[in-house]
């Protein structure tokens, strides 16, 4: 340090802007979070409770941290049943008390909800208490060693055995070996297994079938059943995703799951109203995806946005203080249009939210005509939004510096556990597809003269596609750009502009003789795009609703995100929606939301309300004492328990050259 500089501490930075904030920051956390009084109840537990001490978290193997997770499944079911927690309860107590992943995750968020989407009324009253009390755990094995997404490709099969009204599973080849399930491998009890169904001899599709894997008196693997744990990973290492290999397992023709398609005692098949009724499991998790993605690159951004203020560098004369480094405007365009990000997904996925919840109410009705809808939308949104946080999480580590490196930063961890999320129920650019290929048929229906239907308002501009393709941008200057109607006209532009030449193209193709499917995979870089394009009109589309129905005007303006129009400017300039001047006034306008965001930048994320120990982060903590968090962490590095290193044997005699000469008869050629 310089003689005569300023040293300022992180925590009188941290006060001086949170002093300086333009709104009360507790009343955006309420609009954001509703439950917030509730889940600080849960979060005074928390702190009290030496159980959830996760300091020691970084310095755990892989077996350890697996044991500590199942210790903590039963802790928090204690707290269930001694407090007589509900769903929502639990879910506030686990989002407070956990950094990592438990390993009955799965069990929760998929094995569970799919016996209660595809069961019986009697399966789902065998089946459904069990699995809520913990009677028995399940995981969701759908994913091959062979195949993934591709669902028909699928190779275990689950054959009807007539003679005893049964079941017969098995994995026939290598490839057929479950693969990738959470919480299968060393913790499950029984699965949900996806497997073709066989009846006389003839396959009839995928289904969903019961299986019991392991012993519920010694957790042993029942006969027949070979199951372990695939290894380590980038991240969730207390998770235990497992493979797993059924030999001619049988299992009673009621453990089936019944709900829409059906075998009777004959062997009769009744088929589902809707051939993709089986993939309702998978819209369940990918709905849960596009409502995590928001809370996880908050927790980044947090993290990036109280360091970037906390630390400081380069004075900009002599006796001034170092500038905070959220001064610089480099920072901000990094990490600001994140933070706006982390708003916009909220929103989005109270809005995919909304639509599982009404697909779910229809189906018990028998009314499946949303599903289309929700199966695209929730494609192409998974898709989008866990590409944006798992991009979000790695610009905030490194603009976190050196320090985003370690684990005490709580990014590496945050980035390792989430990267997965990208290939998990749906590899990411594969799931554009599920979206193009809805929209074209959709725009092909329209071009026909059928109207689109109420259900779909996100499709209603294709209605006027004629007018959009000819549509120019009005805007007149920079502020003009921050118009939501405008950015959403200028989306519905290159959403119908992409869509009527994907559409064309195609056609043009298959009528010059490439087969349907040939044209098809020519277009797939095209449909990406729409893809994309597409579910960044209904993010827009969603978080602008929010803003003109809930929030106040003494909250700030929280903007859409413009940065994705200044990012993806080729799309609007190639037909004529932009001219270059108006591109000049697009990134004028990102230039100036940084300026206006600044203000509040810190009280913006402390509106999202995690606590230190949620963030588990040295970097991010709410008092800005980093530096000391820093050098406590690392008295905790079992390295430094000792003041000589472990293995210091083997450099003793480097350091006191003390190496043995070269044995009698050898030389450097021998060696």
């Amino acid at each position: 340090m310089e003689a005569g500089q300023v040293v300022r501490s992180g925590a009188g930075l941290l006060a001086a802007e949170r002093k300086g904030a333009s709104f009360p920051v507790r009343d955006l956390t309420l609009l954001l979070d509703p439950a917030t009084p509730r889940r600080e109840n849960f979060r005074a537990l928390v702190a009290k409770d030496r159980e959830f001490d996760n300091r020691d978290q970084h310095f755990r193997n892989r077996t350890e941290r697996y044991q500590h997770a199942l210790g903590l499944v039963k802790h928090l079911h204690l707290y269930k049943t001694k407090l007589g927690l509900n769903q929502t309860d639990m879910r506030l107590l686990t989002e407070e008390a956990l950094t990592e992943f438990l390993p009955t995750l799965l069990h929760e968020i998929a094995f569970v909800p799919f016996i209660r989407s595809q069961a019986s009324p009697e399966q789902a009253q065998k089946w459904l208490p069990l699995a809520e009390q913990y009677r028995i755990i399940g995981a969701y094995a759908q994913t091959e060693l062979g195949h993934g997404s591709n669902v028909q490709g699928l190779e275990t099969t689950a054959t009807f055995v007539p003679e005893t009204d049964e079941f017969e599973l098995h994995t026939p080849t290598l490839t057929a070996t479950k693969w990738w399930p959470g919480c299968m491998g060393k913790t499950a009890t029984h699965v949900v297994a996806m497997a073709q169904l066989i009846i006389h001899g003839k396959r009839v599709g995928v289904h969903a079938f019961i299986v019991p894997i392991r012993s519920l008196e010694n957790h042993m693997p029942l006969p027949g059943v070979t199951v372990g744990d695939i290894g380590p990973k980038l991240g969730t290492d207390s998770n235990d995703n497992g493979y797993l290999r059924l030999d001619h397992v049988r299992v009673p023709r009621d453990h089936m799951l019944m709900g829409f398609a059906k075998v009777d005692r004959e062997g009769r098949y009744s088929k589902p109203a809707h051939d993709k009724i089986a993939y309702f499991g998978m819209l369940y998790i990918r709905a849960s995806l596009v409502e995590e993605a928001s809370r996880t690159l908050s927790k980044a951004v947090t993290i990036a946005i109280r360091y970037s203020a906390v630390r400081c560098q380069f004075a900009p004369g002599k006796g001034e203080p170092e500038k905070q480094v959220i001064d610089y405007r480099m920072q901000q365009y990094r990490v600001f249009p994140y933070l706006a990000a982390a708003y916009a997904l909220k929103f989005t996925g109270r809005y995919m939210r909304k639509l599982f919840d009404e697909l779910a109410q229809g189906i018990t009705s028998g009314n499946l005509s949303s599903l289309p809808e929700v199966h695209a939308t929730s494609s192409g949104l998974k898709s989008l939004t866990t590409t944006i946080t798992a991009e979000g999480i790695e610009v905030c580590r490194r603009a976190c510096g050196g320090h985003g490196y370690t684990h005490s930063s709580g990014l590496g961890s945050l980035f390792a556990d989430y990267v997965g999320v990208l290939t998990a129920e749906g590899e990411n650019f594969l799931l554009t597809q599920q979206t193009g290929r809805y929209l074209l048929k959709a725009y092909e229906k329209l071009r026909r003269g059928s109207a689109a239907s109420s259900a779909e308002p996100k499709i209603k501009y294709l209605e006027n596609v004629d007018d959009l393709l000819q549509a120019k941008c009005s805007a007149k200057s920079a502020e003009d750009f921050l118009c939501p109607q405008r950015q959403l006209h200028a989306y519905m532009h290159v959403c119908a502009r992409l869509l009527h030449e994907l559409s064309l193209g195609m056609l043009h193709q298959v009528q010059s003789g490439t087969a349907p499917h040939e044209a098809w995979n020519n277009s797939l870089v095209e449909i990406a795009h729409l893809s994309k394009m597409h579910c960044l009109f209904t993010i827009v589309f969603s978080f602008s609703a929010t803003l003109e129905s809930e929030v106040k005007p003494r909250h700030p303006q929280l903007y859409p995100p413009l940065y994705q129009v200044e990012q993806e400017t080729r799309f609007f300039l190639e037909g004529g929606y932009l001219s270059s001047e108006q591109a000049v006034m697009v990134r004028q306008a990102v230039r100036g939301l940084l300026v206006a965001l600044r203000p509040d930048a810190v009280a913006l994320v402390d509106a999202f309300n995690f606590s230190d120990h949620s963030l588990n982060s040295c970097l991010g903590r709410y008092d800005g004492r980093v530096y000391e968090a820093l050098y406590e962490f690392v008295q905790r590095e079992p390295l430094n328990q000792s003041p000589v290193a472990p293995g210091y044997e083997h450099i003793r005699p480097l350091i006191r050259g003390e190496l043995l000469p070269l044995a009698a008869g050898e030389t450097k050629a021998n060696l």
